[in-house]
């Protein structure tokens, strides 16, 4: 699928953003800390410190068939909400990550984080996709939109 192609205002402005993370003047988490054996061990270190253990107990796991995602968190509902992008009764059920990649420990963190956060979005919003409460709490969280880190490793975005 080809990428949306940027206007020069906003090819600009990823340009700023791109230096100010470069220079530490924009914060951006950099969690370096090796994560646990298992997925689900990870999730539940991240539940506590980040969303203090309120996000419901859901399997999470590898997933060798995503390829056009780097995760997936699954949910279900009773429908439509009444703003667009949310949706009635909704609840999460799994989140799938990609395997067979080379991943670092911090990428690897920041996608479970990402993903954990429309588990949040979805719990406590009713918010499905990446709408301005999930944003929210990516930028709580030390994550900025486009997801850069300082000194970027390959493989890491």
């Amino acid at each position: 699928m080809p990428r949306k192609k940027l206007s020069r205002h906003q090819m600009l402005l990823n340009a700023a953003k791109r230096q100010m993370i470069e220079s530490g003047e924009l914060e951006v988490r950099n969690d370096t800390r090796p994560v646990p054996e298992s997925l689900e061990d990870l999730y539940d270190q991240i539940n506590v410190e980040d969303f203090d253990g309120k996000l419901p107990r859901i399997p999470v796991q590898w997933n060798p068939e995503l390829r056009r995602a780097l995760g997936k968190a699954h949910y279900t509902s009773a429908g439509k909400g009444k703003k667009r992008g949310t949706r009635k009764d909704c609840s999460a059920t799994l989140i799938e990550i990609q395997s067979g990649r080379q991943w670092t420990d911090r990428f690897l963190r920041k996608v479970l984080t990402h993903e954990m956060c429309h588990v949040w979005a979805f719990t406590f919003c009713g918010e499905v996709g990446h709408g301005p409460q999930f944003w929210k709490k990516m930028r709580k969280l030390g994550y900025q939109k486009g997801h850069r880190f300082p000194g970027q490793q390959p493989g890491e975005g």
